[in-house]
């Protein structure tokens, strides 16, 4: 696994001072910050809903340890034990309610978009953390940022993307943890 803790270190303590800014001003416009990753590493078992790997269970402890000053106040996931297992770990550790909403293949498109909308709305001037996969993360990155990003391949654990909304605009930034 690839460390790149200063990278992770700024952009946790970019997303602070912007919390930090957003509260100096009632009257400031409210930042809404939607981190997306991939599950971490799955296992080989149940093919259809396997759980996480002792690789991936380092990784969703590294998740939680890089996300521990963002002020993570929700996390969404999917219905499946890999998101779930990987989101329950920084929900914990940020006290954080962890909210599964289920996905299909057939409504991904309009799914996607409705949860963005949701967050948005719900979750107004906070953080909020979106455990997705593959073909789910790009998509939903696109529907809250407007830019279209690299796919994720099936070895890629340990992408990071950051969407900043403020006054319907979006600010994308692409890491790795």
């Amino acid at each position: 696994m690839r460390r790149y803790t200063p990278l992770i270190a700024f952009v946790v303590a970019a997303l602070s001072f912007g919390a930090a800014a957003t509260r100096l001003s009632a009257q400031a416009a409210q930042t809404t910050t939607i981190i997306f990753v991939r599950h971490a590493e799955a296992a080989g078992g149940d093919p259809r809903d396997p759980s996480l790997t002792p690789a991936g269970e380092v990784r969703a402890a590294a998740l939680s340890k890089a996300l521990s000053g963002a002020g993570v106040v929700a996390v969404y996931t999917s219905q499946y034990n890999r998101t779930r297992s990987t989101g329950g770990v920084v929900g914990k550790a940020a006290g954080a309610t962890v909210t599964v909403v289920p996905v299909a293949g057939a409504t991904l498109d309009a799914d996607a978009s409705t949860l963005i909308e949701r967050i948005v709305r719900d979750h107004a001037g906070k953080t909020v953390l979106v455990v997705g996969h593959s073909n789910t993360v790009p998509l939903m990155v696109k529907k809250a940022s407007g830019v279209g990003v690299d796919a994720i391949t099936e070895t890629e654990f340990d992408r990071l993307f950051v969407v900043n909304i403020r006054d319907g605009v979006a600010r994308l930034i692409q890491a790795r943890y």
